[in-house]
């Protein structure tokens, strides 16, 4: 089964959603994007997601055996597995949680900002644009001849 959803790898949010869906009985098998993997079976285990360098996972894969996991920038992984808190393979992930967080709301910021300056640039151009066309006795005159001929 695939579902899609916005959320940011590894966040609270993503978590607590990931773990519904196991209590439904659905288990994550992989991540693309914003779409997620799930297979049906019949008693999924709760997850756990953490930050590790793309590096340690690839050195910690055969031992560590995670679900899944997603790459950030080719430096930077989100893991995800089923193991307990206290059997984490990075005990403390604060540092790269904080690193993605501060990554995403760069993102975020920027896009705003681009939203803000095409909304300025369109409202400038709208405005140049009316003060400089005026209604000239002909273009009054096309406007009433184009409106008695579609109305016959």
């Amino acid at each position: 089964m695939q579902k899609r959803r916005f959320f940011l790898k590894g966040s609270a949010a993503e978590v607590a959603w990931l773990n519904r869906q196991a209590a439904w009985g659905y288990q994550l098998t992989a991540i693309h994007g914003l779409s997620y993997q799930f297979k049906e079976v019949p008693q999924a285990r709760q997850l756990i997601a953490e930050y590790m360098p793309q590096t340690t996972l690839q050195a910690m894969t055969t031992v560590f055996q995670p679900l899944t996991s997603y790459t950030f920038h080719d430096d930077m992984a989100v893991v995800y597995s089923t193991v307990a808190p206290k059997q984490r393979v990075v005990n403390n992930d604060q540092q790269y949680r904080l690193a993605v967080y501060r990554h995403a709301r760069d993102v975020a910021l920027n896009w705003l900002n681009g939203w803000v300056l095409v909304v300025w640039l369109m409202m400038s151009a709208t405005i140049v644009i009316s003060s400089q066309l005026q209604a000239t006795p002909l273009l009054t005159r096309c406007y009433y001849l184009g409106w008695h001929l579609v109305r016959g």
